[in-house]
């Protein structure tokens, strides 16, 4: 009886897979880097808090969630701004 025929050949079928190769370019990540370094300069100031803080009063008049009044962000301010700037990177590229 002959060994083929007894055992699994493993690599056999190693051989017909192929692997997947990520050729994504350095320019590309480059680009995606300097997309998010400059969004995260633009929405990471307090002026973008209190812009945010006054579009949402402009719905809701009565809130305070996004800045105190000192000017720092909450905790619904951080996220609201965390979601813009994740769906800005979403739909910039």
């Amino acid at each position: 009886m002959n060994n083929d025929e007894l055992y699994y050949d493993f690599k056999k079928e190693k051989k017909n897979v192929k692997k997947k190769e990520n050729n994504i370019s350095y320019i590309y990540k480059f680009k995606i880097a300097l997309y998010c370094f400059i969004l995260f300069i633009i929405l990471s100031n307090k002026n973008t808090y209190k812009i945010l803080d006054i579009i949402i009063k402009i719905f809701r008049k009565t809130t305070n969630d996004i800045i105190d009044e000192n000017g720092n962000p909450q905790i619904l301010g951080t996220g609201l701004i965390a979601l813009l700037f994740a769906l800005l990177i979403l739909f910039i590229n």
